[in-house]
This record gives C-alpha cells, sequence and structure tokens, in this order.
C-alpha cells in the first residue's frame, strides 16, 4: 500500500490485493492493483479494502468483519472480470435471478424516462429513445436476452462521448450500471 497518511484530504491511495479464484481449471490467485481517492478519515477506513471484504465500526475505529465471495462477472476489477468472461463457466440460476431483478429495474427506470421524454427540454428526445430501447428490453426478460447483448454489443462499438446526452448513452450508462456482468470491460 502507498498512501501518505498525514497528507490532507483528498488523498489518492494505492494498494494491491490477492484474490483466489476458482474457474473451469481450478484455482488461480489474481493480483489486482486498485487506487481510490480518499476524501475523509471514515473513507480511509471503508474504500481501502479489497473487493468482498466488508469492514464495521469498532470501539477503536473499524475492523474487519467479514469476506465474501462474488460473483466473478460482476468485479469492478478489470483483471478479475476478464479472467471470468475467460475462465469460468456461468451459473444459469443466478442468471436467471439477475435477469429478473434487472427486468424489474428497467422497468421503472423505462417509465420514469418515458416520462421525461414528455418534457419540453433540450434532451426529451433522448430520454424518450432510451426509455424505447430500455423498455424493449425490460419486456423480453428473462427468458429472452437477444435484445440485451445485441444492444449492449452496439453500444460497446460506438464512440459515447461522456457528458453529452444520447438515448445511447442514457441507455449505456442505465446498462452499465445494473447489467454490469453481462459487460466484458468496466
Amino acid at each position: 500500500m502507498t498512501s501518505n497518511f498525514e497528507a490532507a484530504y483528498p488523498k489518492t491511495v494505492k494498494f494491491t490485493c490477492k484474490y483466489i479464484c476458482i474457474g473451469n481449471n481450478g484455482e488461480e490467485q489474481i493480483t489486482e492493483k486498485s487506487e481510490v481517492l480518499i476524501n475523509s478519515p471514515l473513507e480511509d477506513a471503508i474504500k481501502v479494502v479489497c473487493q468482498g471484504v466488508n469492514v464495521k465500526k469498532s470501539r477503536w475505529g473499524y475492523e474487519l468483519d467479514s469476506v465474501t465471495t462474488f460473483y466473478a462477472y460482476e468485479s469492478y476489477l478489470e483483471e478479475i472480470k476478464a479472467w471470468a468472461f475467460d475462465n469460468v463457466d456461468r451459473v444459469p440460476e443466478l442468471e436467471h435471478k439477475k435477469l429478473i431483478k434487472l427486468k424489474t429495474l428497467l422497468k421503472e427506470i423505462a417509465s420514469s424516462y418515458a416520462i421525461a421524454g414528455t418534457t419540453p427540454s433540450q434532451h426529451s428526445m433522448a430520454f424518450l429513445k432510451a426509455s424505447q430501447v430500455l423498455s424493449q428490453i425490460e419486456q423480453d426478460l428473462p427468458d429472452n436476452t437477444q435484445f440485451l447483448m445485441s444492444t449492449l454489443e452496439r453500444l460497446q462499438q460506438i464512440n459515447i462521448e461522456p457528458g453529452s446526452p444520447s438515448g445511447d448513452s442514457l441507455t449505456m450508462a442505465v446498462l452499465k450500471s445494473l447489467a454490469n456482468w453481462l459487460i466484458p470491460t468496466n
């Protein structure tokens, strides 16, 4: 870990974590480097941890509470996620549950975007377009993921400008947030 513990906030902390990953060919150890921006002493305790590590408040500050396994496809760590796409079979029961949850969330977001698409705003057409795409994905789930996957593939191939609201950028933001386990890179 590299950090100047006496430096004022905000500060950047770099640390390395080792993960034991179980794939199709057995266990593999992956070392992943992380860099986080820390804005307070509280964040020093809760953000400078490896994925899957849970901390709890204690009498003396914060301490290890537990370590939980996580679905490698959902990792926010690039190397683990890339490894999962090459070395881990998907778990159909888990994927089905995730698709049901995704369906519920997309229904709420698509209806909100549809309302935003009716306002006299300069971005209303972007919200309307995103609403239509998300609604179509939602209607197909959980049994048919063809439109979801083709939409993800299409959006990954185009250059979406950050901060420029478009139907594609709004759709991609939602899918990156809610269907991250289906996207090969973060």
